[in-house]
């Protein structure tokens, strides 16, 4: 059985679908999920200097998004 919790955990999930629409604004697990890099990772790349992954949108305080174009350019960077 699960928590309250983590029903509300399983319902804020981004689906990976959302990474096809250049202007999705994708959630830091969602991040992490799709690149394989840890939260951690993901901001000491962004405070680097030059920034080795792409800046994030604050949307407030606590609201941290990244825009799923650009998700997408970095990992077909990778690719390269």
């Amino acid at each position: 059985m699960q928590t309250d919790a983590a029903n509300i955990k399983a319902k804020q999930a981004q689906p990976f679908e959302v990474i096809h629409v250049d202007d999705a604004l994708l959630k830091l697990d969602t991040v992490s999920a799709l690149t394989g890099l840890s939260r951690t990772t993901i901001y000491t790349r962004m405070s680097a200097t030059p920034p080795t992954f792409p800046q994030a949108i604050r949307q407030g305080k606590r609201c941290t998004r990244w825009r799923a174009g650009d998700i997408k350019a970095f990992l077909q960077s990778l690719a390269k």
